[in-house]
């Protein structure tokens, strides 16, 4: 048999021992990470088990009980496994110095673990953003020391570093080559921050993503100068960096460096994405279009990489350049040197793995690829590191390789076994037979992408919101250019080191493949219906149905006709994802409970008011941040929360910070109404005019509001069962001469009122138009969202005066609302001050019975006391 043949696949797992080995390793490791037991239960009963599974196996002679015992020692260790390297850290782990209090000028003095990489700048829209973002260039150190005061003392631990590449720099390429490289020792001036957990509902939680890694905290740098290499250290270097690790990152930064200088830009950040990983250079609307085309799995690392790289060994066996044992012996040498460059990341130790498994077992005789050598692969990859079992690149991978071995039959049809059949197949001319395995090798492409998206589809639109209906039929038109991609990328990095004169020529070949990928994602982006956005699976329906899936694998018993298999599948993304939605919006509807949720969209102002009917309204949305990141922000909450549609949409004022996250998520969600202002509505600044096109675009009505605005009884009706919206301004009578005095004092005012209750949103009111709304009478209100973002220009003390809040919540960035402002609006009137730079989202909730609930995101809606 030919090693190019597509293996021999042993589809039964139910009974093989590695399976079962790998399932409970895992599944002890998924305990842990749910419930977090104690480490003292996991150390009893891994050591427990074995005593027992003495006494039951050579005493009693109950094999059947001991095998169980066997099982769960083995969880047990999993569990225990999980829990060691995710609690245990030293006591003088630098993570565990700067949880607490951050600090703003903090000395650290340690050595640089990996090569420095330049990090994309986020997104910039010139009419929407106040300011382009930087650069960055990013690193990692093992910490030695850190400076407390005037005090050195040992610290240690990894600590990713940060540097914001000045605005004025003319090559930020130029700034990370001047840097020390790995395995130097530096002293770096910065902000040091522990990290911390995501601030509101849906966001990633990039605090357990680095945790994973060990790292605990980072540091930031404004400057390059704050980063300066040292010769001599004071205290003893107990955290020297080992030479494979200086040895590897060089080899990184000279295969960087050769792709940047043979390849143009952009093609030069892909070619680093797919053969190092270092997706983070490329832009951020490249990567959004890969999403949505469906082949966002390009761009990271994988299996296929391996696969394909690993191939070009099976291609000189093929031609007859090397004989047979040395191409598995070149192949086995090139995926473990390969893993070891690209620092083992999960989905290429599983694919070096299993390549691995396949030539060893190839040169013993054997071709057949089973679910125990993809256990082995599980089992080793949780050996490395148990929390990549979070990680959805491993997920993604081993459901992928699942799914090829569920679906081989599918995949590869049998071959008709007639002897007259396979003698006219062997006499067909020669073209003939290249164009009918030609043939069958692009079927089982398109029968494996359709496996592939078709059982990573829950998990995908769980954490991504994204599903590419397209994917299944670009992903396959991919396979050849991407194989040359990385064929002609390795041949540009070996002729850059040894025959730089060659180099050019394989690099403009690398180049045009990767820019042929390139329009292909663009247009596959661009089909309209091609692909939608959406709140996804709950989590719950996304582990019932891939538990579903295993048992219906591991237990033959429960095996039902294909058809069964059908119909199961259909009555799942039925009731798992669809009908929860609807069952959770009359559920919302019949508890009558009146929520606003404070957004933390840093400085920028965002709300979400789900009304006791069920409607829901955005107030404002938009952060100084950046558009991209309030849009992101806001729409991870929606879809947390199980909106994709919002009844209406208020804008305060023409500030961008509270709307230019707006356009993007109009592309995302549907949405009933926009109300603004008429004045914002005539404005022909040209933020506004990109909201306005963004509006029409996608056929969103726009509604004028203000002071005594009334809402037509034959549209929707906001006002039902007690519930009322007031608009309190801006005064209609004063709209001419407030345009002369600025945005702010235009601000659209909303009172909402419902049993008893009552939320005000001022929105950025101030000057003139505040003058004019606090003449006017107000009832005591129980929230109020700061006006101006709690600035001293919005007069806290009169207003709090005025209004009388209980509670007080400021959507602003960092140190823009202190003690000192805090302390202005109470003295207006006694009442509690809250800041989302502080708490993150803050929850504010009115029941039926006109009862107050405050809460905050702290992963998870955790009460706080007014």
């Amino acid at each position: 048999m030919s090693i190019l043949e597509p293996p021999k696949i042993d589809r039964q797992l139910s009974y093989q021992p590695m399976v079962l080995v790998a399932t409970c390793f895992a599944i002890g490791i998924l305990v842990d990470l749910w419930f977090d037991l104690p480490v003292t239960l996991w150390i009893a009963t891994a050591s427990l088990c074995p005593v027992l599974w003495v006494i039951f196996s050579f005493c009693l002679r109950r094999e059947r009980a001991a095998c169980v015992l066997l099982y769960v020692m083995l969880l047990a260790s999993g569990g225990l496994w999980h829990h060691v390297r995710w609690n245990w850290f030293g006591a003088n782990e630098i993570g565990k110095l700067s949880l607490h209090e951050d600090s703003d000028s903090c000395v650290v003095r340690g050595s640089i673990t990996t090569a420095p990489m330049l990090i994309a700048a986020a997104p910039f829209n010139e009419t929407l953003d106040t300011m382009p973002a930087r650069e960055r260039i990013r690193f990692v150190m093992q910490v030695q020391a850190v400076r407390n005061l005037q005090q050195w003392c040992v610290a240690r631990g990894q600590l990713q570093v940060t540097l914001m590449v000045p605005v004025d720099t003319p090559s930020a390429k130029q700034l990370k080559d001047s840097l020390p490289g790995p395995g130097d020792d530096i002293e770096v001036v910065g902000s040091l921050y522990g990290l911390r957990p995501a601030s509101n509902p849906g966001q990633f939680e990039f605090a357990d993503h680095f945790r994973s890694r060990g790292h605990l905290a980072s540091l930031y740098l404004t400057q390059p100068d704050a980063i300066q290499k040292i010769r001599d250290v004071d205290l003893e270097s107990a955290n020297d960096v080992p030479w494979t690790v200086r040895l590897r990152e060089s080899m990184r930064s000279l295969i960087s460096d050769c792709l940047d200088q043979y390849l143009e830009s952009p093609h030069s950040e892909f070619a680093a994405a797919v053969l190092l990983g270092n997706r983070d250079q490329m832009e951020y609307e490249t990567r959004q279009r890969f999403l949505q085309a469906g082949a966002s799995h390009l761009l990271a690392i994988s299996g296929l990489h391996v696969g394909i790289l690993a191939g070009a060994f099976l291609l000189l066996y093929r031609f007859g350049f090397v004989s047979r044992r040395n191409c598995l012996i070149a192949t086995i040498a090139f995926v473990l040197a390969y893993a070891w460059l690209v620092e083992f990341r999960p989905t290429v130790l599983r694919a070096s793995i299993l390549i691995f498994v396949m030539c060893v077992a190839r040169l013993m005789g054997r071709t057949s690829l089973s679910w125990g050598s993809l256990m082995a692969a599980l089992l080793l990859v949780l050996l490395v590191n148990p929390c990549d079992i979070r990680n959805l690149g491993t997920q993604l991978s081993f459901l992928a390789i699942s799914s090829i071995i569920v679906g081989k039959n599918f995949i590869y049809p049998p071959t008709s076994s007639d002897p007259i059949e396979q003698l006219i197949a062997r006499t067909r001319p020669t073209p003939l037979q290249w164009l009918s395995y030609f043939r069958r090798q692009m079927r089982a492409a398109f029968c494996v992408s359709a496996l592939i998206w078709l059982i990573g589809l829950p998990l995908v639109a769980y954490h991504f919101h994204s599903v590419a209906l397209v994917a299944p039929f670009v992903n396959p038109l991919l396979l050849l250019p991407m194989a040359m991609a990385l064929y002609f990328g390795l041949a540009t990095i070996i002729c850059g080191t040894t025959t730089p004169w060659l180099a050019p020529i394989p690099g403009f070949f690398c180049g045009l493949s990767l820019w042929l990928i390139q329009r292909v994602i663009d247009f596959a982006a661009s089909i309209p219906q091609a692909h939608f956005w959406t709140e996804g699976p709950s989590a719950t329906a996304v582990v019932i149905f891939y538990v579903g899936v295993f048992f219906c694998l591991a237990f033959p018993t429960t095996r039902l006709p294909a058809r069964w298999n059908l119909l199961l599948m259909s009555a799942w993304f039925a009731f798992g994802w669809l009908v929860p939605d609807r069952i959770a919006e009359i559920q919302r509807r019949s508890e009558h409970e009146l929520q606003v949720i404070i957004i933390d969209v840093r400085h920028g102002s965002a709300a979400l008011m789900k009304l006791p009917d069920g409607r829901n309204i955005l107030c404002d949305g938009g952060s100084l941040s950046g558009s991209t990141r309030a849009e992101r922000t806001i729409a991870e909450l929606l879809w947390h929360e199980g909106i994709s549609h919002l009844d209406a949409v208020l804008i305060s004022h023409a500030d961008v910070d509270h709307f230019n996250g707006v356009p993007g998520l109009v592309s995302r969600f549907s949405v009933g109404e926009v109300w603004m202002s008429r004045l914002m509505i005539e404005d022909d600044s040209r933020s506004v005019k990109t909201l306005m096109a963004s509006l029409m675009k996608h056929g969103v009505p726009v509604r004028a509001v203000g002071a005594g605005t009334q809402l037509a009884s034959t549209e929707q009706e906001l006002i039902s069962d007690g519930l009322a919206l007031r608009f309190l301004g801006p005064p209609l009578q004063f709209e001419n001469h407030l345009a002369r005095l600025g945005d702010n004092s235009l601000s659209v005012v909303l009172k909402v009122s419902w049993k008893g209750r009552s939320i005000l949103l001022p929105g950025d009111l101030e000057k003139f138009g505040m003058n004019v709304v606090l003449g006017t009478p107000i009832e005591k209100v129980d929230l109020l969202v700061a006006a101006h973002h709690g600035s001293k220009n919005s007069d806290p003390e009169r207003f709090t005066r005025w209004c009388r809040p209980a509670v007080v919540v400021a959507s602003c960035g960092k140190r823009k609302v202190g003690s000192k402002e805090k302390e202005l609006f109470r003295s207006g009137h006694d009442c509690s001050v809250f800041t989302t730079n502080e708490l993150g989202a803050i929850r504010f909730s009115v029941n039926v019975s006109g009862e107050v609930y405050l809460h905050r995101w702290d992963s998870g809606w955790k009460a706080i006391e007014p």
